[in-house]
């Protein structure tokens, strides 16, 4: 009897706890115009997983992009050269968040039981015209559960090699599809993956029922089933520091006229506007966004499968859990104060690149 009691107190507190975790709706005001990119530490290892490239001399870690946006493992010409990487190449691909790096040695402890991920087999490409940092997107960002903590930034450096500058991005713990992240959801967002599989191919992510919302007008996507021929297809793109959304849903939303802001974007100059709010729903309840930047962009920028982009700079107060197998969002707890307007940044790959906003993904 005793021991009945006691097991039925552990289900009241377990259920208790549970409601507390999920205790929406979650506002926010004060969103950047720009957010942070999700920076990391990877290895790249050869097909039997026992060397990290190259082969041969020290080991080689390299500071890529974590991009939700993107279908396959895009190198950098930089990179590439220095790893000895052809198109096509097949390897496997270990991620790891900065502060696994030593500031002074960056010495990253891949293998040493760190929150991190590993996938094998990924076919890598190289493009005519390369990304300015190697780009971990479908093949990866499918098969791993992703922490990304936006209230907290991680900064390394700055280093001599890359004359003085620093390396910065959210505070990121990855976990492999059977692990489980030390993460309490208030508020679990769903997600269609989307697009064709295949060799070195991945998928990309639209979100369900999310709204633009601005002077009593709505855009919304839907709350469940195929998004694939409606017109509100939102794509979550974490490699992208911006919000951006068509011209045609624009002008619904009455983004017209003078704009509040303006960016130059992939070599455009964009308007852009303060919404009146974005609000994400999901099992738990609202996430909202008030006075929501987002940029105005022609539909065909967006290559023709999205008809908005959700950037970095909406979570910029939030910690979340992508769970790519999965297909969820997750945020976690209560928003914080608002963060100041990022700073332009520098990232490493093997030498100095600029910062990666949104340019055109390429499928």
């Amino acid at each position: 009897m005793h021991r009945h009691l006691v097991l039925a107190l552990v289900l009241i507190l377990s259920l208790l706890s549970r409601t507390a975790a999920q205790a929406g709706p979650i506002t926010i005001s004060g969103a950047p115009q720009k957010g942070v990119l999700p920076v990391m530490i990877t290895a790249f290892a050869n097909s039997s997983g026992t060397d990290v490239l190259p082969v041969g001399g020290s080991d080689y870690y390299v500071f890529t992009l974590f991009d939700t946006g993107a279908t396959r493992v895009y190198f950098d010409n930089s990179t590439a050269s220095t790893l000895g990487v052809s198109n096509g190449m097949v390897t496997n691909v270990r991620i790891n968040g900065l502060g696994a790096i030593d500031p002074g040695t960056l010495a990253a402890p891949i293998g040493a039981g760190q929150a991190q991920a590993e996938v094998a087999g990924v076919p890598v490409s190289l493009l005519a015209v390369p990304p300015d940092i190697t780009l971990i997107g479908g093949p990866v960002t499918n098969q791993v559960q992703a922490v990304i903590d936006y209230s907290t930034t991680v900064t390394r450096g700055p280093y001599a090699f890359l004359g003085g500058a620093s390396v910065s991005g959210p505070d990121m713990m990855f976990y492999s599809e059977s692990a489980t992240p030390s993460f309490i959801p208030a508020i679990d967002l769903s997600l269609q993956a989307f697009g064709s599989t295949g060799a070195g191919l991945g998928q990309r992510y639209w979100m369900y029922d999310v709204s633009f919302n601005n002077d009593g007008s709505s855009v919304a996507s839907l709350a469940s089933g195929n998004l694939t021929n409606t017109h509100t297809r939102f794509l979550y793109d974490t490699g992208t520091n911006v919000t951006l959304i068509t011209d045609i849903w624009a002008g619904t939303l009455g983004l017209t006229g003078t704009p509040d802001f303006t960016m130059i974007v992939g070599g455009d100059l964009l308007n852009g506007y303060y919404l009146d709010s974005v609000t994400m729903t999901g099992v738990g309840g609202t996430y909202t966004v008030l006075g929501a930047p987002v940029l105005v962009t022609p539909w065909g920028n967006l290559g023709g499968s999205a008809d908005a982009i959700i950037g970095s700079n909406l979570f910029a107060q939030s910690r979340l859990l992508f769970d790519g197998p999965g297909s969820t969002l997750s945020i976690e707890g209560q928003a914080g104060p608002p963060i100041p307007e990022p700073a332009t940044l520098l990232l490493l790959s093997t030498g100095l690149v600029g910062l990666r906003e949104w340019r055109k993904r390429r499928e």
